[in-house]
């Protein structure tokens, strides 16, 4: 049966429609990770570029303490490495099961919705790997030195800090795609957004202060910033869209 067709399927089948979509995900998770863990050292030095960027030598900072420190972190980076490129393959095959039970004009926007969240996602991650990783290491480092302390950090601390940071930043960048979601079902209307930013901005701030690893208020800001940004976007867009698409052509 093709995604198309618009013969009605039972529980049991939707089950096994269920279950094919995680097993392709599991399977195309198994060979990014398999692939990243055959270039993990290459994913590790460009994981160690924003403390190079911060001024510093990750030969004279980073250091293992444990014997099976160096299988932990390759399988470390693999597991990472794997999820980035598999996830564009992930959100496809989500985008596939949901098919069946849209209706024509509403599958229209599955690609859409499904392309913005992968860009958005890796507009989060470089936007933290470029932007802020970097500043935010360097606050760290020279809070040591105005403390007297050497900065000598564990690679297994370091990656756990350093991919925290960069799946935050994936993940409240799909703002938007939540957004346009909730107004796309009928949930929020642009003049909702626009008559709550003030209690949007207090929301963000407390959101940013429970999910940042860290509790500095550059790495808070650094995340409040483009979220309300992109809060701003949002009303914006579901203004655009609440007058280029009927509310007939809603869910």
């Amino acid at each position: 049966m093709g995604f198309f067709e618009d013969n009605p399927k039972g529980f049991i089948e939707h089950l096994e429609d269920l279950r094919g979509v995680i097993v392709r995900s599991i399977g195309v998770l198994v060979v990014t990770m398999t692939v990243s863990a055959c270039y993990a050292r290459e994913i590790l030095e460009i994981l160690k570029e924003p403390l190079a960027k911060a001024g510093q030598d990750p030969k004279t900072i980073l250091s293992v303490l444990q014997v099976a420190d160096p299988v932990n972190i390759h399988l470390q980076v693999s597991f990472v490495g794997g999820i980035i490129f598999a996830l564009p393959f992930i959100f496809y095959f989500i985008g596939t099961y949901l098919l069946p039970a849209l209706e024509d004009k509403e599958r229209r926007f599955i690609l859409p919705i499904f392309s913005a969240g992968v860009i958005l996602f890796l507009a989060g991650v470089l936007f933290c790997y470029f932007a802020l990783l970097p500043n935010t290491i360097r606050v760290f480092i020279e809070y040591n030195e105005w403390f007297g302390f050497k900065t000598n950090w564990t690679i297994s601390y370091y990656l756990d800090f350093v991919v925290n940071m960069l799946l935050v930043f994936g993940i409240c960048f799909e703002l938007p795609l939540v957004v346009m979601f909730l107004n796309f079902i009928g949930v929020l209307s642009s003049k909702m957004l626009s008559d709550g930013r003030r209690h949007a901005v207090i929301i963000i701030l407390i959101f940013a202060a429970v999910i940042t690893p860290t509790p500095d208020a550059l790495t808070l800001m650094m995340l409040a910033g483009p979220m309300y940004v992109l809060y701003e976007a949002c009303i914006w867009l579901t203004w655009l869209k609440e007058r280029t698409l009927p509310r007939a052509n809603a869910f």
